[in-house]
């Protein structure tokens, strides 16, 4: 995975792996965004934002099994959604 991206997998962030295409991403960025959650502790990657959208898929896919999003990681640890 780019190094970017690892910057910023951190033990006090959600990251949020997204496509604006996918109902369920905008859906659940709506969500979280109307809860009482610090927004600075909130980090959404939308993988089509990258060049390296493949890498970023063939990381998700070493992690949670599929390289499909939705997909979140809370503190350091993978949520399948």
């Amino acid at each position: 995975m780019p190094t970017y991206q690892l910057c910023k997998i951190k033990a006090d962030k959600m990251m949020v792996f997204i496509k604006p295409t996918c109902s369920y991403c905008r859906k659940t960025v709506e969500l979280l965004k109307q809860l009482p959650i610090k927004q600075e502790s909130l980090a959404f990657v939308n993988i089509t934002a990258h060049c390296d959208t493949n890498v970023i898929q063939d990381y998700l896919q070493q992690l949670t099994g599929v390289r499909t999003v939705l997909r979140s990681l809370l503190d350091g640890l993978i949520h399948q959604d």
